[in-house]
């Protein structure tokens, strides 16, 4: 099959809510396992749409195909449109040593992608809960929906390093509090809602506007959707969107949230007995075999137990 086949015009996607996913060949695998776990756990049929970078090879789109029909998933693949990117083309300029692959950037361009509701996820996820409480939350208006990003909440600032970081986040406007930074690995996005209250949305897809902001984030994206977004985004439970390479006692009393919000170390600890959906962030992902014999902590063992759990599933039903 072509490009063609698969390339989807702006406004042509499903009316109805729907998960979107955005991989290169690379993250193939962890994506239709994180499909998987989403379908296993959904209360009703979730549409799922799976954007895919070129090039992609011929056994990779026998792999997406032969899992939907396998396991019966409501599954649409489709060639992401890079065309949607508006500014510089040469986007690795924007990009320099974190070298995310043009994918990355889907989410940015999601209001030109999808008509309704949608769930956007990061293909390392395993979701534990139930999709569908996303697509039917309530958003109190906003036209997104968010989990605040642990690794962004500021530390002391006693701590000099920590606080050129703070005082440079504030300046920059990305975390005026603590706790006003959200993760982009796990979205609701009302696309109506943006295209109507915000004029400039196009300019979400504009790369030149990305500001890479260094030890602030790892993702340009993700900065600039919060620079986008700032004070119009809804606080989603950190269950939604837990990472996993974090100890079990970061969530209780470790030094680096002893000035969050009594409110969002509560969400911690109940996201660490009941998580939704786990994010695998970081250099340690379950697929990757140089963490087996390592000695990982509480939090870290039980996301990896399960992973390894759906993954044999996976395999066994694909079989």
């Amino acid at each position: 099959m072509t490009e063609a086949d698969h390339k989807p015009e702006p406004g042509n996607s499903h009316l109805d809510p729907q998960v979107i996913y955005g991989v290169n060949t690379a993250y193939i695998v962890p994506a239709l396992i994180s499909i998987y776990s989403l379908h296993k756990h959904a209360s009703r049929p979730i549409n799922v749409t799976l954007y895919l970078e070129s090039p992609i090879e011929p056994h990779d789109l026998d792999l997406i195909d032969r899992a939907r029909d396998r396991l019966g998933l409501r599954l649409d693949r489709r060639i992401f449109p890079s065309n949607v990117l508006s500014g510089s083309e040469d986007y690795e300029r924007l990009l320099p040593e974190v070298g995310f692959p043009v994918i990355s950037l889907l989410p940015l361009v999601l209001p030109a992608l999808v008509e309704a509701r949608c769930l956007f996820l990061d293909a390392d996820t395993l979701v534990m809960g139930d999709v569908a409480e996303l697509l039917d939350l309530d958003m109190k208006g906003f036209p997104l929906g968010a989990c605040t990003g642990l690794a962004q909440v500021p530390r002391p600032r006693t701590d000099v390093k920590r606080k050129r970081i703070a005082d440079r986040s504030d300046a920059l406007g990305f975390m005026p509090g603590r706790g006003n930074y959200f993760n982009s690995g796990m979205l609701v996005m009302d696309c109506d809602a943006v295209r109507e209250r915000f004029p400039n949305w196009k300019s979400l897809a504009d790369i030149d506007r990305l500001r890479p902001h260094g030890p602030i984030s790892a993702g340009p994206d993700q900065d600039r959707l919060n620079e986008f977004f700032y004070g119009h985004w809804f606080p989603i439970p950190v269950k939604w969107n837990l990472p996993t390479g974090t100890r079990r006692h970061i969530f209780i009393n470790h030094r680096r949230y002893r000035d969050a919000p009594d409110g969002l170390r509560r969400q911690m600890r109940e996201a660490v007995e009941d998580p939704m959906i786990w994010h695998y962030m970081g250099r340690k992902k379950p697929w990757k075999k140089y963490w087996h014999g390592q000695i990982l902590w509480q939090l870290v063992r039980r996301a990896f137990r399960d992973y390894a759990q759906t993954l044999v599933e996976f395999k066994r039903a694909l079989s």
